[in-house]
C-alpha cells in the first residue's frame, strides 16, 4: 500500500483542531457554570461552582498543550524513510497477538486515531514508552514493551 504521509498528517491535524474546539467550548461552558448566579453555594458542602472552575482550569491547560502539539505538527518534516525511524515516519507493527498496527510518529500528541484508505492509523508520541523504543530503530527490528513484542514490518 502506498501512503500519502502529508494527507495522513493533515487528517491528524484536523482531528486535533476539532478536539481543541470541542474542549474550548466545554471550558467556556464550565466557566459560565462556575460564575453563574445559580452556581452560588447553597451551603458549605455545595461545591458545584468550585468543581466547575477546577475542571475549566484543567481544560485550559490541556488546550494549551494541544495547541503546542499543533505547532509541532505544522513543523513536522515529511521525508522518505532512510534507515532509522524518525518523527514523520509511518510505522507498521506486528505484535505478539498477530495484530497489525499502523502508527504515525510525532513529537507529541499520541493517541489520535484517523482513517486512511479504510485503514486505522494512530499517532504515536516519541515520549510514549513504545515511541521511545521505536525512535532510531530499523525495519525488521523487534522492540519490547510491557511484556509485548512488536516486529517492525514497514516504515514509510
Amino acid at each position: 500500500m502506498i501512503f500519502d504521509k502529508k494527507e495522513i498528517l493533515k487528517k491528524i491535524k484536523n482531528t486535533l483542531v476539532g478536539k481543541i474546539k470541542q474542549l474550548t467550548d466545554e471550558a467556556l461552558s464550565l466557566k459560565d457554570a462556575a460564575t453563574n448566579e445559580e452556581s452560588k453555594a447553597e451551603n458549605k458542602y455545595d461545591t458545584r461552582g468550585l468543581e466547575a472552575s477546577y475542571i475549566a482550569q484543567a481544560h485550559a491547560k490541556r488546550i494549551e498543550k494541544m495547541k503546542e502539539s499543533l505547532y509541532f505538527i505544522d513543523k513536522t518534516q515529511i521525508n522518505p524513510f532512510k534507515n532509522k525511524i524518525k518523527v514523520g515516519d509511518l510505522i507498521v507493527l506486528l505484535d505478539t497477538s498477530n495484530e497489525v498496527k499502523s502508527l504515525f510518529f510525532l513529537l507529541s500528541e499520541g493517541g489520535i486515531k484517523v482513517e486512511y484508505k479504510s485503514k486505522p492509523i494512530t499517532s504515536l508520541s516519541i515520549t510514549s514508552p513504545l515511541g521511545s523504543k521505536l525512535l532510531g530503530a530499523s525495519l525488521d527490528d523487534e522492540v519490547s514493551i510491557n511484556k509485548k513484542t512488536y516486529e517492525i514490518l514497514g516504515v514509510y
